[in-house]
């Protein structure tokens, strides 16, 4: 409540004690409001005794406003669905430009679920956090390892001096954080129509607020003039590392070790181009090290003294704000018997569609089910509670591990019976930028059967353009009550626009083939 003088959140009492308490130091506190009501009521209010504000505004301004929008890390619950702030950009420099962002304030460990369902029911704080924009840079492109996606909006130097002034008065104030509504997306929207009070912003928003759906309603709006994307610093290293061919490759995992790797790279019988990319490659490695695992090697300095000039790579993925929901329609062969599908997805993506990443392959869907109807039979094929993969390459210095959690109830292929499970498995991804290999080794629990199974994952993935092929090969090599659980599912997607997709499958070891057509939304 301290956000307003009267302690009350009615405008009319709020007005009342505004006018009524003109002091300098609530002048000085709630500037945008006064500012506000010296031009309406003309008031003739001087700020000149506001030191701090003064301060705070010439610093923060700059000539343009972007919302930026970074993408989801799978880290972390809190980030699934990526997050967006404003920054004002500095015309020189922009890794100075001010960025204003809404935040939870969230406990440094604790249980996911408890996490979600907190966040879900608003149990956490907010807070308005102020950061320039080389913080960021480093904690989501560099630390979290983020797409950050800019979009330049259309506002003059007047609404971003109302921006500027309403964000002052956010400092140090604290409300509830709803994952879903009132989440970071939505105060933002708060700031633009700070900005320009004629536009509603928050009104063209779903009862739940994801954050990337904001830049499509921007952009319906008109108010989009520009866009820029920044890769994460290992996708763009990864990237430079794939320019070099298999010797050079070795050649370089050799000098990283090396103890004056200055030295002894003038003394490498290799171009200057490759020199060059060795030198890229092992000062983006040390930053990594240094701001991630904040470890740095002896020879760190010695390192960012080698120079050299930034490889530039046009990236091959372009980005377009995702349809999150989707309802998909179909035929299903089970056994040579026809029948229709029917499935519903709220929120998100799963790893066979759309990639932001060519390091990564990744699933995030909430509340997924699908119906068939065969033989006049109507079942329940699948209710997926959460699903959470992370395929994730390794190169060179890149050594994630590649992950899944699995919570919900599907029908076997097997056996055809319905049962509750949940699955967690950790493993290993290696691949180029169309093609990639997987293995995992996972525990499934099914309490309904009082069953356990260790399951093996394999898999093949290959990118076609916008096309992608996928095989799925699991089998149990262990198992404890019930019954060896295996599939063997090839799948093949294409997208036939923005709103629209194909889908393929077939698992030829239970003969159930699916054909089905996606609608986004």
């Amino acid at each position: 409540m301290n956000f307003f003088l009267s302690k009350q959140t009615n405008p009319s009492i709020e007005l009342t004690t505004l006018l009524a308490n003109k002091t300098c130091e609530n002048i000085c506190k709630y500037p945008a409001r006064y500012r506000f009501l010296s031009k309406k009521l003309d008031l003739n209010i001087s700020f000149d005794h506001c030191d701090e504000l003064e301060a705070y505004l010439k610093d923060s301004r700059g000539k343009s406003v972007s919302l930026v929008f970074a993408s989801s890390f799978l880290g972390s619950p809190a980030s699934y669905f990526g997050h967006t702030f404003i920054s004002v950009n500095k015309e020189k420099n922009i890794h100075f430009s001010e960025t204003f962002g809404y935040a939870a304030e969230l406990p440094q460990s604790g249980n996911p679920f408890s996490l979600v369902i907190k966040g879900v029911s608003g149990q956490y704080n907010g807070r308005y956090v102020l950061a320039p924009y080389y913080q960021m840079l480093e904690s989501y492109s560099v630390i979290e390892q983020r797409t950050l996606y800019e979009y330049t909006l259309d506002l003059n130097q007047s609404e971003i001096e109302n921006m500027l002034w309403h964000s002052y008065e956010l400092q140090n104030i604290n409300v509830p954080y709803k994952f879903f509504t009132e989440n970071c997306a939505y105060e933002v929207f708060w700031l633009i129509e700070v900005a320009r009070p004629s536009i509603s912003l928050r009104t063209k928003l779903k009862p739940y607020v994801i954050p990337y759906e904001t830049i499509q309603v921007l952009k319906d709006e008109g108010m989009v003039l520009d866009h820029n994307k920044r890769q994460p610093l290992i996708e763009h290293l990864y990237r430079v590392y794939s320019t070099l061919n298999n010797d050079e490759k070795k050649l370089f995992s050799y000098w990283k070790e090396s103890s004056n790797k200055e030295k002894e790279l003038d003394d490498l019988n290799i171009s200057q181009s490759t020199k060059n990319t060795f030198a890229e490659l092992i000062n983006g490695y040390y930053d990594i090290l240094f701001k991630k695992n904040h470890n740095s090697k002896a020879d760190f300095y010695d390192v960012k003294k080698i120079p050299f000039m930034k490889t530039q790579i046009k990236d091959v993925i372009d980005f377009e704000p995702r349809k999150p929901h989707k309802v998909s329609l179909g035929a299903i062969s089970k056994n040579g018997n026809m029948g229709e599908l029917l499935s519903f997805r709220p929120v998100l993506m799963d790893r066979f569609e759309e990639r932001d990443s060519l390091l990564s392959e990744s699933t995030l869907e909430f509340l997924n089910m699908t119906f068939s109807r065969v033989d006049n039979n109507t079942k329940l094929e699948n209710f997926d509670i959460i699903k959470v993969e992370s395929l994730n390459k390794r190169f060179d210095f890149y050594e994630p591990n590649s992950w899944r959690i699995y919570l919900g109830a599907n029908r076997t292929f097997n056996d055809n019976s319905f049962s509750s499970v949940f699955e967690a498995g950790i493993g290993l991804t290696k691949g180029n930028d169309l093609f990639s290999a997987y293995g995992l080794v996972q525990m499934a629990i099914y309490p309904t059967q009082v069953s356990i199974n260790l399951q093996a994952l394999f898999g093949l993935s290959l990118w076609v353009e916008k096309g992608h092929l996928n095989f799925d090969y699991k089998e149990s090599f262990a198992n404890c009550g019930g019954s060896s659980r295996k599939e063997h599912l090839i799948t093949f997607y294409y997208p036939l626009g923005q709103r629209f997709s194909i889908r393929v499958s077939n698992e030829f070891g239970y003969q159930e083939k699916r054909m089905i057509i996606d609608y986004k939304f």
